[in-house]
């Protein structure tokens, strides 16, 4: 920096710190200041997480594994992109970590899970088994029934692959299974518990 260009930073300086600078915002992403995350959930559970919890902002987030579970399954899931399920049927200890991306920067985070049928699980919605359906069957379903504490404000997060999910007016969930799949459905819903949202899976295995 030459002699010039010294003298026109100062009178910038001198300038803000006279009359004041207007000051241009600047998206940024507010990370959770937590980044290892302890989960309690019993065996045999899916369970849906929020993988940016606490993370704040308006531009993209772009999620990637970079380690994975040992016990249980877990993956991202493609509609909800900053959701994943993880299930196991064993008893014990898991941890996974992800990276995830907001602009250039760059964060990551831990996930601590302990598996024990004596765990009455972190989160408030609870996994629920929607049972078998024959193609071309409504089935509803209460979900909240099990749920720790009353939950309000019912609503599908992530819709099936095949047929259609709907909830009533009685905040129940219904699911009509479509004649072109059979296996496995399972659809999220959300609810609030006190303010507070939770994700659980309810689960329907379409046969005939």
């Amino acid at each position: 920096m030459n002699s010039k260009q010294r003298i026109t930073q100062l009178i910038i300086y001198m300038s803000c710190f006279l009359f004041g600078c207007e000051t241009e915002t600047v998206d940024q992403v507010t990370p959770l200041i937590r980044e290892n995350i302890d989960i309690e959930l019993l065996p045999g559970q899916p369970i849906v997480i929020n993988l940016v919890e606490g993370v704040v902002t308006t531009e993209p987030v772009v999620i990637s594994i970079i380690e994975t579970p040992t016990i249980g399954d877990f993956h991202v899931l493609e509609e909800l992109a900053t959701k994943g399920i993880y299930e196991t049927a064993r008893n014990g200890t898991d941890h996974f970590s992800i990276n995830y991306t907001v602009g250039e920067s760059s964060f990551q985070r831990s996930f601590n899970l302990d598996i024990s049928p004596n765990n009455i699980g972190s989160y408030k919605a609870i996994y629920d088994r929607g049972g078998f359906i024959e193609p071309g069957e409504t089935i509803v379903v209460d979900v909240l029934y099990n749920d720790q504490g009353e939950g309000n404000n019912l609503r599908i997060a992530s819709g099936p692959r095949f047929g259609a999910a709907t909830v009533t007016s009685d905040n129940m969930i219904a699911f009509r299974a479509t004649y072109e799949f059979l296996g496995r459905i399972d659809i999220i819903y959300e609810a609030d518990f006190n303010g507070e949202s939770s994700s659980a899976i309810v689960r329907f295995v379409v046969r005939r």
